[in-house]
């Protein structure tokens, strides 16, 4: 167990600060950007900006999913499990797509698309009366918004591209007291009176918008679990 202790709490301490330098790379299921210290948000974002159809990343697992939008076959790439669901109007190409690294951790990201045409892998989708075209997040981001709107709700991009909108929301949040006790015991010497504002995490919120005509035609919403 010591030793189990010891390489956690090495993990722990690997990924106690976000935006080390100037610049940090930020990973979306379509895309990867360099992203600037100064150009990021400096803010938590409430969770009715993190929930679609009822399921809130990091509180609901993929397992939740499934219990309100139905039974479907699970897909895995890249180190991550993936459910797709679409609408059951069979003239609504809506579709959902949330993603986790397993069944029962939280969900980790979820993508609105315009046309389940567009998802970038071949994968099963189930029908559901949850997905439709006018499918938003709690805060009211949804397709066929116009890019005008977006900016004007979400302010100024982190990255803009011709086609696409990228908002990074990066914040602090305190280790809990059993993780600030496994970095101690593990690494004597290093504890929080070295840290004047003790141990913490960084977390890290991405928005992806992709745009055609200046219209919204997808919506990625991604946190992190350490940036």
């Amino acid at each position: 167990m010591k030793g189990i202790a010891a390489i956690t709490a090495l993990l722990l301490l690997q990924h106690l600060s976000a935006f080390a330098g100037e610049t940090k790379t930020v990973s979306t299921a379509d895309g990867t950007y360099a992203v600037k210290e100064s150009a990021a948000y400096s803010k938590k974002l409430p969770d009715k900006a993190l929930t679609l159809a009822g399921i809130t990343l990091g509180r609901q697992s993929l397992f939740d999913v499934r219990g309100k939008l139905g039974m479907v076959e699970e897909k895995t790439a890249n180190g991550a499990i993936s459910l797709c669901y679409e609408s059951d109007n069979a003239s609504d190409k809506t579709a959902v797509v949330f993603r986790a690294p397993d069944m029962i951790s939280g969900v980790t990201s979820f993508t609105i698309y315009n046309d389940r045409g567009n998802i970038p892998a071949a994968q099963a989708c189930a029908k559901s009366r949850y997905i439709h075209k006018q499918i938003a997040t709690g805060d009211g981001l949804n397709l066929g918004t116009e890019q005008k709107t977006i900016i004007a709700k979400l302010g100024k991009p982190t990255v803009e591209q011709r086609d696409r909108l990228v908002y990074v929301f990066s914040f602090k949040e305190a280790m809990t007291d059993d993780e600030m006790r496994l970095i101690e015991k593990a690494f004597q010497g290093r504890n929080a009176d070295t840290h004047p504002e003790g141990y913490y995490w960084h977390r890290m919120t991405t928005i992806e918008i992709f745009l055609q005509n200046a219209e919204v035609t997808q919506i990625t919403v991604m946190k992190s679990g350490e940036a």
